[in-house]
């Protein structure tokens, strides 16, 4: 006398107390199941391997969504304890949504710690960061609290190296914007110290100097206080002497005839005083 364990279905199941088609196991209810699988509520679950599966589509054990690879309770992970949907890592450290790795509260980061979005690496709270502990934006370095830099520390934005607190600097601890070097609290300068605007040298307080330590403006050398200082002219001028002409000329005067009249001196006295 024949018995079985499965249920009677219009494909053979194999091992026993299988409901469905195509499973492989015991106690799989669905089809297409291989190990111990139901769907939600003990309805037919689809395509699971593994153990515990409650949903559809599954590899591995107790994942009660669908499309799960570990042990999960969402949707579409890849891991172990997670329970939100698309996820990787390790579950019950990702408190967020796409992350990939551990302790992430944020969105679509990969890395652990990262509390912002789109990151990459370790403790970011800033977006699409690449690094580490970074609090701004579009950073990749360490630590950079603004826009687009990339280094150690920048607070500033679109920075290049470390502690820029301007603008478009490259170098370090820049204060002022678009620098090259370190150190400079002035703009456009190129050099170190330069407290100034436009200066390449060093320590430059005034503007467009080349040199170090000059207090005035437009000086090459070091030490200047006035302004063009250290400069090398030159100059030329043309004299051209006087030139003596001698120029003759004939003339036809008209006779001209004039009267005099006598004139009559009037006489006078003084009186003396003594």
């Amino acid at each position: 006398m024949d018995s079985t364990w499965a249920a009677p279905t219009s494909a053979p199941s194999t091992w026993g107390a299988n409901i469905g088609n195509a499973n492989v196991g015991l106690g799989n209810v669905g089809s297409n199941n291989v190990g111990f699988n139901t769907g939600p509520l003990l309805t037919a679950g689809m395509h699971n391997i593994g153990l515990g599966n409650t949903g559809s589509n599954n590899v591995g054990f107790g994942n009660s969504g669908d499309g799960n690879i570990g042990f999960n309770s969402g949707n579409n992970n890849v891991g172990i304890g997670l329970t939100g949907d698309n996820q990787r890592g390790f579950g019950a450290w990702n408190s967020g949504s796409g992350n990939i790795g551990l302790f992430n509260s944020g969105t679509n980061n990969v890395g652990i710690g990262n509390s912002g979005t789109g990151n990459f690496g370790v403790g970011n709270s800033g977006n699409d960061n690449t690094g580490i502990g970074n609090t701004g934006s579009a950073n990749t370095g360490l630590f950079n609290t603004g826009l687009a830099n990339t280094g150690i520390g920048n607070s500033g934005n679109y920075n290049t190296g470390i502690g820029n607190a301007g603008e478009a600097n490259t170098g370090s601890f820049n204060s002022g914007d678009h620098n090259t070097a370190g150190m400079n609290s002035g703009n456009y300068n190129t050099g170190y110290l330069n407290g100034g605007d436009y200066n390449t040298g060093i320590a430059n307080g005034g503007n467009v100097n080349t040199g170090a330590l000059n207090s005035g403006s437009y000086n090459n050398g070091f030490l200047w206080r006035g302004d063009h200082q250290g400069l090398i002219s030159f100059g030329y001028a043309v004299t051209i002497p006087e030139i003596p002409t001698t120029t003759t000329s004939r003339r036809h005067l008209v006779p001209i005839r004039a009267t005099s009249a006598k004139l009559r001196r009037m006489s006078s006295r003084f009186p003396r005083y003594l």
